[in-house]
C-alpha cells in the first residue's frame, strides 16, 4: 500500500518504478492499457484502497508526482471508480500491512485474489482464502479508510502541499 495501485497509475509513475529494466516499456504499457476497463462503454466497479503514505512517497520527482496524483482525482470522477485512502497514522495491526492484495470478484466466475511481493506474486482461488481476504478488504473499507470525499480531499491537500 506504500504504491498507488497500478490501474490508477500515469507513465511516468509506472515507468519510475520499472526503472530502466529489461521489458519495462512493455510492461508499462500493458499497465496503462488495462486502465481501459474503467473507461470502456460498461466500466468495471474498482474500488482503490491506498495507503497514506503512497500519496507522499516520492517514487519520482515533484512534477511527476503532481501528475499522479491529479490523475487520481479524475480516475476518481469515473462512476464506476472509488478511491478511499488508508491512514498511516492507523494503530494497530490491519489487513494489507504484510503485502498488497486485490479481491477480483466476477459476475460469471469465482472470485480470486491476487497477493503480491517485491518479485513474485500468487493467485489465490481456495474458497476459504477468498472468504479470508474479502472479510479483509470490508475491514479496510468499512472500518479503517476514510470515506471518499474525505480521501479525495487529503488528495488535494497533498497536491498543494507537494507543489507550493
Amino acid at each position: 500500500m506504500k504504491l498507488i495501485a497500478g490501474i490508477l497509475q500515469t507513465g511516468d509513475y509506472a515507468r519510475a518504478i520499472m526503472g530502466n529494466a529489461t521489458g519495462a516499456d512493455t510492461r508499462v504499457a500493458m499497465r496503462l492499457a488495462r486502465a481501459d476497463v474503467l473507461t470502456r462503454r460498461n466500466p468495471t466497479e474498482f474500488v482503490a484502497l491506498l495507503g497514506e503514505e503512497s500519496l507522499y512517497q516520492p517514487i519520482a520527482d515533484a512534477e511527476v508526482m503532481s501528475a499522479q496524483l491529479q490523475h487520481l482525482l479524475r480516475m476518481a470522477e469515473l462512476p464506476a471508480v472509488t478511491i478511499q485512502v488508508i491512514p498511516a497514522r492507523t494503530i494497530g495491526w490491519r489487513p494489507g500491512l504484510l503485502a498488497p492484495f486485490e479481491l477480483l470478484e466476477f459476475d460469471k466466475a469465482p472470485a480470486m485474489v491476487h497477493v503480491e511481493a517485491d518479485r513474485a506474486s500468487a493467485f489465490l482461488f481456495n474458497e476459504a482464502d477468498v472468504a479470508a481476504y474479502r472479510e479483509n478488504a470490508r475491514v479496510l473499507r468499512e472500518e479503517v479508510a476514510m470515506g471518499p470525499a474525505e480521501s479525495l480531499e487529503l488528495i488535494g491537500d497533498v497536491i498543494k502541499e507537494t507543489t507550493t
